[in-house]
Order: structure tokens, then sequence, then C-alpha cells
């Protein structure tokens, strides 16, 4: 997990780089270049670049998570975890994605044909659907049920993802055109959208400790099943 950590604090310094941004133009009307030419920072233009957020949080949560679980596929195929160890929740989901058309049966039976029981796990997992456009608290919470991590976190620090629900909501406004960076932007202060920023990223340093933690003592696995 060390390197999605790194990945996570490089993600969250360009967030935060970029929040300065917004600070230094929220403040500002007019900034001059090099050869003198002025150009006037209007409300819309900070709007947008506050409404941007929105889309770069949103970027961090679900390439984070979706780094997180594809570990933990990782670490299965490594340790060459057969299917009825897993715990319940996670048989289930396996036997899920297998009924998909996004898997097929045909390539089901190539991908298993040495050994179902071990080949099953890599088989139905596909890391680019596992998450579209659906993160918030609550999915973490279901992906926690099926891969026996634990969710909790300071609320003081983190609202318990709570800002979560709403960034995902804005971003898929975005993704699906409904609505400008600017209109998204004007309804929310520079404040506002710094203390989104630092709960999202507080949050998800505590959901990888729990994944950290749940792979090293083996929540996967069945008898560790609560």
């Amino acid at each position: 997990m060390d390197f999605i950590k790194e990945d996570l604090q490089t993600l969250t310094g360009e967030i935060n780089d970029f929040l300065e941004l917004i600070k230094f133009f929220d403040k500002t009307e007019k900034i001059t270049d090099e050869s003198g030419n002025i150009y006037s920072i209007n409300e819309s233009l900070k709007n947008t670049l506050k409404g941007k957020v929105f889309l770069l949080l949103y970027n961090l949560i679900e390439s984070t998570l979706r780094e997180s679980i594809t570990h933990i596929h990782d670490v299965l195929k490594d340790e060459e975890i057969h299917f009825n160890q897993l715990r319940h929740e996670f048989r289930k989901e396996i036997l899920n994605r297998a009924k998909s058309d996004k898997i097929g049966v045909d390539n089901l039976c190539k991908s298993t044909a040495l050994d179902i029981s071990t080949q099953l796990l890599a088989a139905t997992f596909r890391a680019k659907i596992i998450f579209s456009g659906n993160i918030d608290h609550q999915e973490v919470c279901k992906q926690a049920k099926i891969y026996g991590f634990k969710t909790g976190s300071e609320y003081q620090q983190t609202k318990h993802g709570k800002s979560l629900e709403l960034i995902k909501d804005k971003r898929n406004d975005l993704a699906h055109g409904n609505v400008s960076f600017s209109e998204i932007g004007k309804s929310y202060s520079v404040e506002q959208m710094n203390e989104f920023s630092q709960e999202v990223i507080n949050y998800l340093e505590s959901i990888t400790t729990h994944i950290s933690n749940a792979l090293i003592q083996k929540d996967y696995l069945e008898q560790k099943a609560c």
C-alpha cells in the first residue's frame, strides 16, 4: 500500500497547489504578464476554478480507491488464495460478477481452465468497471463489507466522508453536461472548497490505512469475517 499512499500524497499536493491558486485569484482583480499586458480576473473565472475542484477531488477519490481494491486482488493472487477461503460477502460478490455480461462465459472458461478455485477471483475482476462515477461513503462501506476492511474515521477531520456524496453528484453533473463549472463554483466559497478538500484527503488517508491493516490481518478470509 506504500505506493498508493505516495500517489495520494502526490495528488494531494497538486490539489493543494490548485487551491492556493484559487485563493490568490479570489483576492485579485487584475494580473499583469511579463510583457505588461493586463488581464481581468472576473467572477466567472473564479467560479470556474472552484467548480474544477469537484472534478479534481472526485478523480482523487476514484483513483485512490480503485488502486486500493486492485492492490487487494494483487495480494490475493500472489498468495494464491482459493475461492472457498474467502469471506462469505467476497465469495458472493465474485459469483455476481461471474454472471455479468461484461465477463462472458467463454472468457470465464478460458481464464479458469487451470484451476477455477484460484483463478475465478482474477477472472471476474475488472478494475475499470468496479467504480464508475458512483463513489460516496455508502459505496465505500459496501466495498468494505465485501473485502473486510473498516471505514471508521475521526469525525472532526473527515465528517465520516459526508462530502463524498456532494462531490460525486457535482462531478456527475459536470460529466453529463448538466451544468457548467462556473454555475457549480458560484454556490461555494473558497473556504468551503478548502474544507471539502481537506475532509476528502483525511478520509482517504484513513481508508487506505484501514485497507493496509486488513491485508496484514487477512480480514478477507472467511475465519476473519464478523
